[in-house]
């Protein structure tokens, strides 16, 4: 891939997660803070953890590998926002994922 169509994918690519951002937060616009926290049930993970895992996963797989220079907002966030990546980490058990009050 020559560096225009390289520059083009990655201004595609940002433009994608920001739409997809954009949606996410409007399908939790009927939500109250306090929504984004509860668990109902062990197999479904509270909103406020899909928000933070979709841009946990931005940053560990597109950011961190394709901008010079790129710090981590938190190394933590690996921890705490990885799904199943076991080559990436440690990670929060699904069930457990409710039990967080932090990052809010």
């Amino acid at each position: 891939m020559d560096q225009l169509e390289n520059a083009v994918t990655k201004a595609s690519l940002k433009v994608y997660f920001e739409e997809v951002r954009e949606r996410t937060v409007e399908l939790c616009a009927p939500l109250q803070i306090e929504d984004y926290i509860p668990q109902p049930v062990n197999f479904v993970s509270p909103p406020k953890w899909h928000l933070g895992h979709t841009t946990w996963f931005y940053e560990e797989f597109i950011l961190s590998t394709q901008v010079p220079g790129y710090e981590r907002y938190s190394e933590d966030f690996a921890y705490v926002f990885n799904s199943y990546y076991n080559t990436v980490g440690k990670r929060v058990l699904r069930a457990d994922r409710g039990n967080m009050t932090r990052p809010t």
